[in-house]
């Protein structure tokens, strides 16, 4: 690692006094790292300002239409049902989930911590407000934590196309687990360009555990970030070592909780089993061997299907019913999983071939094959599947448990329908990154398709066109902007949110959390071009967008979903399936 007084030829204050040596301008250029400038009176007003402006933006556009009692917006209804379950059930001390570890615990233990547990939908008004001022409060965390490296005229380009950003907005809108982890993530993104000491660096090691416990994908920011850091000799391998222990410090008492809930739901019996019939004891030894939250439903299952074949009582051969009917016998959970559980099965579901990269429950609930015939199950089996997610069932165990193997497999064998599925995974997430500006979505608008548990993006040969110049845009920024250190931190955590899409689901919502990145790439490009002419387009563009959020407002668009206006009904039944928004 290089001296505090020391500059090497990664940094970013010589690559930038030889921009300024060659072009002969400097005013939005790098200007180092001194305190004083971070810390000054003008960066906190501009970072004010961009304050102000995203959630004067976001303030006007939530209470423009009906859906603003609502803990989501109709254009972005996520899972902020699950949430607000969450939520309940901490408030009141009951278990979350069912005691299955299934999410990352930082959105459902920040709303009990802000919520009064109202259980009427209309009783979070303040909880939505929080998520506004969290969603705004991106565009200064952007500011603040990247003008160091970047630049200040870069920086703010940057914060004040996130303020702008259609994506980003109808993030804020909703109770999700999305607003909080941008704001984590925008910060260790600006953060991991500014390292260049070790307590940096460990700084923004705990914020990514952190972000981990909003979204354990985070993982992937963090991994990237030690590698690159280590290649720019930053640090060194012991310093490494240090950033892991630091980025696992604020997981600990979570993975332990997990660890603990895991080891509870495979040991402790909570239903005893019901024996209606007679078992020999090596059958019964098999059934204790089996994880404790499956015993008594594979004892239900057993003994009806013995009974349908005539059996008198159970032996050890009838065990061989649960393999019989579901290709499956239940298996303990892994025991210690990185935050959560629900990581194979996301990684199942994203990667099922009529998915189309959206998600879709069809996987989860297919029929079982019933091998030797249905005659010799419990009658209705086919058709009596449990309607959400259950340890009983032994094929939701079975994802669960080797999700990722399970579709591993079928990849390799047919690699071009897995390839043809990533095209649309990153055609429907770029769909949520090159998504409008503003409560109007300019220049598209906001009416369009809203996909389960997605954003809603428009649709047609215009929003191809949009999408399309953004791209260009991007790659434009890349090709002039690759190169300095400040830029290459925010093009990582544009790579990890690229390996997210192409491993996981491709959510629109997961592409508008690239708005930090695309704000950079953007203000990269303007910086090369930047004249009086540009600022002043730049800025009646900003108070064009503010003046239409403000007629928006005023004008309070009615709300659409298919063909039924929605007036005083929460439309939370429509969840799960593909539903056409409209703005009128």
């Amino acid at each position: 690692m290089n001296s505090p007084g020391s500059a090497g030829p990664g940094d970013p204050r010589v690559a930038g006094a030889t921009a300024h040596g060659r072009r002969g301008r400097g005013t939005g250029r790098v200007r180092g790292y001194s305190l004083g400038a971070m810390w000054s009176v003008s960066t906190w007003v501009r970072a004010g300002l961009l304050f102000l402006l995203a959630i004067g933006i976001r303030l006007a556009f939530v209470h423009a239409t009906i859906d603003s009692v609502w803990p989501y917006s109709v254009g972005f209804e996520g899972d902020a049902i699950v949430y607000w379950n969450q939520a309940h059930a901490l408030i009141n001390g009951l278990p979350v989930e069912h005691g299955l570890p299934l999410r990352p615990p930082g959105t459902g233990y920040v709303m009990s911590w802000l919520w009064d547990g109202n259980p009427n939908i209309e009783g979070t008004g303040f909880l939505r407000l929080f998520w506004i001022a969290l969603g705004a409060s991106v565009a200064p965390v952007l500011y603040l934590t990247g003008r160091g490296a970047l630049g200040d005229r870069i920086a703010t380009i940057a914060g004040a196309f996130t303020a702008l950003a259609t994506g980003p907005l109808l993030l804020s809108a909703t109770l999700c687990s999305e607003t909080p982890y941008l704001v984590l993530a925008t910060a260790t993104a600006g953060l991991l360009a500014s390292v260049r000491r070790t307590w940096h660096a460990a700084v923004w090691a705990v914020l990514c555990g952190v972000a981990c416990l909003f979204r354990s994908e985070h993982l992937a920011h963090f991994g990237l970030g030690v590698v690159w850091l280590l290649w720019r000799k930053t640090v060194d391998w012991k310093a490494a070592a240090l950033l892991v222990a630091a980025f696992v410090t604020p997981l600990v008492p979570w993975q332990v909780k997990v660890w603990q809930s895991v080891t509870d739901l495979n040991e402790t019996v909570r239903i005893t089993p019901r024996y209606t019939m007679g078992w020999t004891a090596e059958a019964k030894a098999r059934i204790d061997k089996l994880p404790a939250f499956a015993r008594a439903s594979s004892v239900a299952m057993i003994q009806d299907a013995a009974k349908l074949r005539g059996a008198a009582r159970v032996d050890i051969s009838h065990l061989d019913i649960l393999e019989q009917a579901f290709d499956y016998t239940p298996e303990r959970l892994p025991r210690m999983p990185f935050v959560s559980v629900y990581g194979p099965m996301n990684f199942y579901l994203a990667n099922d071939p009529t998915s189309h990269g959206k998600f879709s429950r069809d996987a989860l609930f297919a029929k079982p094959p019933l091998h030797g015939g249905a005659e010799k199950f419990p009658q209705g089996l086919r058709e009596s599947l449990p309607t959400d997610l259950s340890l009983s069932y032994p094929p939701h165990i079975r994802i669960l448990e080797h999700g990722y193997g399970m579709r591993l497999r079928a990849m390799f064998d047919d690699p071009l329908s897995w390839l043809r599925l990533v095209g649309q995974k990153l055609a429907g997430a770029w769909a949520g990154a090159a998504h409008g500006l503003g409560g109007y979505a300019f220049p598209l608008g906001l009416s369009g398709t809203r996909d389960p548990v997605d954003l809603v993006v428009p649709g047609g040969s215009g929003a191809i066109a949009w999408q399309l110049l953004w791209l260009a845009l991007a790659a434009g920024g890349i090709a002039f902007g690759w190169r300095k250190p400040g830029v290459q931190a925010w093009l990582l955590m544009g790579l990890g949110r690229l390996a997210v899409i192409v491993l996981f689901f491709g959510y629109a919502r997961q592409g508008a959390l690239l708005a930090p990145a695309l704000g950079v790439l953007l203000g990269v490009l303007l910086d090369r071009v930047w004249s009086r002419g540009v600022a002043i387009g730049a800025l009646l563009a900003v108070l064009g967008l503010c003046t239409a959020e403000l007629i928006r407002f005023r004008s309070a668009p009615q709300l659409w979903i298919d063909d039924t206006q929605i007036t005083t009904t929460d439309p939370f039944a429509l969840k799960y399936e593909r539903r056409a928004i409209h703005y009128r």
